[in-house]
């Protein structure tokens, strides 16, 4: 149960006169070995269709593929998001993603692939997703959903 009161409590040092003593050097972990097999791109395009009027944003985010080589694991993700909308009906605006995302070593090879997407009506906002795991290019596992959620007054 909350009782819509909290309390948090630090210590204080009190005053010395003694110098305290200074820090070390800084400690941090081995940097790793990393080749970089695709280097990473990021970009952004800002349409606008004169002849319907939508607006589009689209970003690509390419995170590129490192192969570090003291695990032998290959990763490399890639992010795409579309927006758009049209000015003149704010219900039109549509938003979707699309995340890559593999992990290899040796003959294994793995690879995620989700979607998402979102628009709504007066009423609801409408949510929508697809996971799509596999290995070795063969599909391993797979799910969707889909989600009407009321606006409340948003």
């Amino acid at each position: 149960m909350l009782t819509g009161e909290s309390l948090f409590t630090l210590p204080v040092r009190s005053i010395r006169e003694e110098r305290l003593r200074a820090f070390g050097p800084a400690q941090g972990a081995v940097p790793r070995k990393l080749d970089m097999m695709r280097p990473p791109d990021r970009r952004q395009t800002v349409e606008r269709d004169m002849r319907t009027g939508i607006v589009s944003d689209r970003i690509r985010r390419d995170d590129g593929v490192e192969h570090d080589r003291d695990t032998g694991l290959t990763c490399g993700s890639t992010r795409r998001s579309h927006h758009s909308i049209d000015p003149s009906d704010p219900l039109s605006a549509r938003a979707e993603w699309h995340w890559t995302t593999t992990v290899e070593r040796g003959a294994w090879k793995t690879r995620t692939e989700t979607y998402s997407s979102m628009t709504c009506t007066e009423t609801h906002f409408q949510v929508s997703g697809r996971i799509e795991a596999y290995e070795n290019e063969m599909l391993a596992f797979d799910t969707s959903f889909s989600e009407n959620i009321a606006r409340d007054m948003v």
